[in-house]
């Protein structure tokens, strides 16, 4: 069916939000927003129980009857028939096909539940105490674009955004199903709090959860390793010129508070479009290093990599020798100052393969780090 070709006249058919579930172990809602461009089908998918929206919609082709709608990430394809209003299919991923039949999104019927969960809808937190280990869970229960969704955090264990499959209000009890977890949560609410009972792997915990507060993040992770000004040393926003590319990177300049001449490291992310900070799940490794670094003596230039935050040029396509070309920019930069004396390189993971190429290029280079770089040639890679 993958043969389909659109007939421009037929999108106004298909122009919409459409819902349907998934059986695959657990019930998996799936919503497709399909718009019509220049003639041309596009859109997002979500899969609000497993934490993923905006999926984008690599390939969308309708011919009045047969609809096929491919992603690339994750590689998933729908092969559907439209009839009445509906749209009857298989969606095709990882080697299964599974039945999904598609209804159009019932605004009034979202309207109606959104009315019915009014009392619960917000955030809630509790402490889980399963047989002496502390865990803090955070429900959100939302009212979207697409109905009421419910997500699961478990900030002491890194996760976030876990999916809540089923979910029930009768104006008395949430009842709260996680399928893919084991697990299921009922609660009474009384006097603006929620009173019950978690259920996992056979075993049941008294959890108690009570609204945050407005403003108030719940789920953010206690991290006493990031640094928190004011801090004892300079910081300058700066951007430079990519060496030879199409390309301006955004950074932070980090100096000791007194001095001159001081000895500069700049920091080299690795794979991936990573921020100055090398962030990920909360962590800030780069921010860390650089505020150890520059309170030791040492001034430290970490910036965004090219077309992410604040910096321009295209990631997408970049290459090796394009991240090395930036950091010849971050030298010259460096070389340009009054203030900094010796330069080096401290490269992370693929950042540590930049670091050699660009020290291999640059006789302003006095030394180079590697943070879990490559131990192989770049062939076996």
């Amino acid at each position: 069916m993958d043969d389909v070709q659109s007939d421009p006249s037929q999108h106004e058919k298909i122009v919409g939000t459409w819902v349907g579930t998934l059986s695959a172990g657990a019930d998996l809602r799936l919503i497709f927003h399909i718009e019509s461009v220049d003639g041309e089908l596009t859109g997002t998918l979500d899969s609000p129980d497993q934490g993923a929206t905006g999926l984008v919609i690599s390939r969308a082709a309708f011919d009045g009857t047969r609809v096929v709608v491919s992603l690339d990430s994750p590689s998933a394809t729908y092969e559907g028939t439209y009839t009445d209003a509906r749209i009857n299919g298989q969606w095709h991923q990882g080697g299964l096909s599974l039945e999904l039949n598609l209804e159009p999104f019932d605004a009034d019927a979202a309207q109606r539940q959104a009315s019915d969960f009014a009392p619960v809808i917000g955030s809630w937190q509790g402490l889980l105490d399963a047989g002496g280990t502390k865990l803090r869970l955070v429900v959100h229960i939302e009212d979207s674009d697409i109905g009421i969704i419910g997500k699961l955090d478990s900030p002491d264990q890194g996760q976030l955004g876990i999916g809540i499959s089923e979910l029930s209000f009768d104006g008395a009890t949430l009842v709260l199903g996680l399928p893919a977890l084991g697990a299921s949560y009922e609660g009474a609410l009384v006097d603006g709090e929620l009173k019950g009972k978690w259920s996992q792997g056979g075993t049941t915990f008294t959890l108690e959860l009570t609204r945050t507060a407005p403003g108030e993040d719940a789920s953010a992770m206690v991290r006493p390793q990031t640094p928190q000004p004011p801090f004892t040393y300079r910081e300058e926003a700066v951007s430079f010129e990519s060496a030879g590319d199409d390309a301006v990177l955004a950074g932070t300049l980090t100096l000791p508070a007194s001095g001159s001449r001081f000895p500069a490291a700049i920091m080299i992310t690795g794979s991936g479009p990573q921020d100055r900070d090398e962030t990920i799940v909360g962590h800030k490794p780069f921010l860390v290093i650089a505020d150890y670094l520059t309170r030791n003596g040492i001034a430290v230039l970490r910036y965004d990599d090219r077309g992410v935050a604040s910096s321009t040029g295209d990631m997408s396509n970049a290459t090796l020798d394009n991240f090395a070309r930036d950091a010849l920019g971050a030298v010259a930069f460096l070389k340009g100052r009054d203030d900094i004396g010796s330069i080096g390189l401290i490269g992370h993971s693929e950042g540590g393969g930049v670091a050699d190429r660009v020290a291999t290029e640059s006789k302003d280079v006095s030394w180079t780090i590697r943070m879990a770089g490559t131990s192989v040639s770049g062939r076996e890679i």
